[in-house]
């Protein structure tokens, strides 16, 4: 996201589908995390995510980690 928002992505895609499923499981938008991650540090990052991970069911970790294994 950094680089997205620097401009120095590359071939990088940008919300790439893997990016789309975790941030719908997260309920922000790609604009939105992409300028939180430009302003705070990694662990900041981490901890936003895992507030946010705390109030999710088990049902909805396991239908991301299914979405995501495939």
């Amino acid at each position: 996201m950094r680089a997205y928002k620097n401009g120095t992505r590359s071939d990088f895609i940008y919300p790439c589908p893997l990016d789309c499923l975790v941030l719908n499981y997260l309920e922000v938008d790609a604009e939105s995390f992409a300028n939180r991650a430009e302003v705070k540090d990694d662990d900041e990052i981490v901890d936003f995510a895992e507030k946010i991970n705390r109030w999710r069911s088990e049902e909805d970790r396991e239908l991301l980690r299914q979405k995501i294994l495939g």
